[in-house]
């Protein structure tokens, strides 16, 4: 009787413990130590799509079913969160499970599994798993993740659609441009220039439509950045006094700037993104004013010393406020100004795509300020923003009197050997003209091979590349220069990319090619000049040595070099003796020219003749007598004219030791 007794109260037991784990909502499976499967809960049943009787005494799964992992492999049995959790003694949690049933259908699971011990010593016979059905999550984030692909792909075929339309837009506009001012560059007859002038400023409003709409791109993307520099905050906000002179005299109105005496003048930061804002906010001004007055402010919000408990300089916070007599914008209308495409009424008739303000408004936040706007109608409006710099990190030259040495430097520029790759002849045209009234030597090339052969058959100063050439673009040509391992080429050439290109990341692929400069197109010659002498300078640099120098060529290694190099042609005597014959026939009468032209100081005439000299040093491999020779012509073309005699007198007796040994080679 009392066993009955027990049975049934152990069955009753029973029945409240099924109960339990049966109304529970994740799956429960009981495993022995061998792995087999003892005990399961009705939601088991349920997510497995299984019965329990199916399941019971099978290692881990029935026949025919596998286990997956994320990357679609398989999940050995053996490695089971429950046959590790019963091996180890350990808990695992969230182990994803994928289950492929029999019919190929595929569930998936997150499985947590816990050791149970079956004696007081704590033998481990046994694990519990329990588990959830993730298939809708899973299911969910794959949807995201395909849709996150997607957008991405399409954002890049967007983004190469932008550079491929900024490419084929801005190619013709540099050239009508270039041409324009080519000719308005002549004496032409008044009737002439005007048509021209509305030509050349409707060129630019459209060339300012296409980089605003290139910026809002870049906005959508959240790849609108800041390139921060050293830079002389009065020089940034005249050259927008200067750009906007000649509109604001048409108009009868005036200009003014009015900046506070504690804003400093020299600033860490982006001038090009300040200017960008400014360019927009009074471009606005005059375009809403008719008479009266446009004024620029700048003043200093306050002294942010927050990192006065560090080493750390205090930044910059600047306020800078855009005034105007104008037509004001009513109160319902301000709030909306700064959103893309808005056009307020009456602006219907003027140019611009409603893109400036939104642009405007993103570069401020970026320069970690705000913008806004006060106004009354018919009575003007002030036009503010906020924006932070850091000090200067180096001493900022200040210019002088800029438009005298602008003037002195386009006098004094140096003339270049300039090799222009370009495919597009209109732009050829107008950027020789330019380069050649300023005195400089250009020879052109239609696409990136011709790039290759006219350097293996003359030497320059430098090349200006276009990215975008027929048969082999400007990047291909670049590298096969810069990892050159032939003489033919001067892999340190310094090379200036000109292109039409002008979304994030061209800049860097293009010096990541090897280029040494980056100039978008338009290509604003004045500013082309400078970035000229820079590069050829910074080569310069890189490869003479320092000014105070005294005599110290390697003629030996000269005369190894000639050596080695006439050891190809051991088995061809009339070769070599050619080659020998030829270089003393040249070299020293070269020579000759160069000392006579030194002591005429004709130093342009005195430059050419070291170049030659260069060039029949290269014929016989005396590279050093190369580079002192390409030294002493950089230092004629600078100007630099003392330092040139040094050099001269080093290359005088560098040639002369290499004609002796060449001429015993001969006898």
């Amino acid at each position: 009787m009392k066993k009955e007794m027990d049975k049934a109260a152990a069955a009753e037991v029973w029945d409240r413990y099924r109960s339990m784990i049966d109304a529970i909502s994740e799956g429960i499976v009981f495993h022995d130590a061998a792995g087999k499967i003892l005990l399961c809960n009705r939601s088991a049943e349920r997510i497995l799509g299984v019965t329990e009787a199916q399941l019971l005494g099978q290692a881990p799964l029935p026949p025919g079913w596998e286990t997956l992992r994320e990357d679609g492999a398989i999940f050995p049995p053996e490695e089971h969160p429950a046959m590790i959790s019963v091996k180890t003694g350990e808990a695992y949690d969230n182990v994803a499970m994928g289950i492929r049933r029999p019919d190929g259908d595929v569930r998936w699971i997150s499985v947590n599994a816990r050791p149970v011990a079956w004696d007081t010593a704590g033998f481990c016979g046994a694990a519990v798993a329990s588990f959830i059905d993730v298939t809708e999550r899973k299911e969910m984030e794959k949807a995201l993740r395909d849709a996150k692909d997607q957008a991405e792909k399409a954002s890049q075929a967007k983004s190469e659609f932008l550079a491929n339309m900024s490419h084929e837009i801005r190619t013709p506009l540099n050239g009508i441009i270039g041409i324009t001012d080519m000719t308005l560059d002549l004496n032409l007859d008044p009737k002439i220039r005007k048509p021209l002038e509305m030509i050349r400023k409707s060129a630019g409003s459209l060339m300012n439509l296409v980089n605003d709409i290139l910026d809002f791109s870049k906005i959508e993307a959240n790849r609108l950045t800041i390139n921060a520099v050293d830079f002389d905050l009065y020089e940034t906000l005249d050259a927008i006094i200067k750009l906007f002179s000649l509109d604001t005299l048409k108009k009868g109105l005036s200009l003014d700037v009015d900046i506070h005496p504690s804003v400093p003048r020299k600033l860490h930061g982006d001038p090009e993104r300040l200017g960008q804002i400014l360019k927009n906010l009074v471009g606005n001004a005059i375009k809403f004013t008719e008479q009266g007055a446009v004024s620029i402010h700048v003043q200093r919000i306050a002294a942010d010393t927050a990192g006065s408990a560090t080493d750390e300089p205090p930044i910059h916070r600047l306020r800078f406020s855009v005034a105007d007599t104008g037509i004001g914008i009513p109160d319902h209308l301000q709030e909306g100004v700064f959103e893309s495409f808005t056009r307020l009424e009456g602006s219907r008739n003027l140019e611009g795509a409603g893109l400036g303000l939104a642009i405007s408004k993103q570069l401020t936040e970026l320069m970690g300020g705000k913008i806004g706007v006060d106004s009354l109608q018919d009575r003007g409006s002030v036009f503010w923003f906020t924006a932070v710099f850091d000090p200067a990190r180096e001493a900022v030259a200040v210019p002088a009197a800029r438009q005298d040495e602008n003037a002195r430097d386009q006098a004094s520029q140096p003339r270049y050997r300039i090799l222009l790759a370009e495919d597009n002849p209109l732009n050829q045209q107008f950027i020789v003209y330019f380069l050649e009234k300023a005195g400089h030597e250009v020879v052109c090339a239609g696409d990136g091979q011709e790039v290759l052969t006219t350097l293996a058959e003359r030497s320059f100063d430098l090349i200006l590349m276009d990215i975008h050439m027929p048969k082999m673009d400007g990047l291909e040509a670049t590298r096969r220069i810069r990892n050159a391992e032939t003489d033919a080429f001067e892999p340190d050439i310094p090379i200036i990319a000109l292109t039409a290109y002008a979304m994030k990341g061209d800049k860097e692929r293009f010096l990541a090619a090897g280029m040494d400069r980056y100039i978008p197109k338009p290509v604003d010659i004045e500013d082309l000049f400078p970035v000229l002498r820079d590069v050829v300078e910074a080569r310069r640099e890189k490869r003479e040595p320092p000014a105070s120098e005294t005599w110290n060529g390697d003629v030996e290694g000269d005369i190894e070099g000639i050596q080695e190099f006439l050891s190809l042609f051991n088995r061809d005597e009339t070769v070599k003796e050619r080659i020998l014959r030829g270089f003393l026939s040249e070299a020293p009468k070269t020579l000759v020219v160069l000392s006579h032209r030194f002591d005429e100081e004709d130093f342009p005439a005195a430059a050419d003749a070291a170049h030659d000299l260069a060039n029949l040093a290269v014929a016989v491999r005396a590279v050093h007598a190369v580079d002192s020779a390409r030294n002493l012509e950089c230092a004629l073309r600078d100007a630099e004219f003392e330092r040139a005699r040094v050099l001269f007198n080093a290359l005088d007796h560098e040639m002369n030791r290499i004609f002796d040994h060449v001429g015993g080679l001969l006898n």
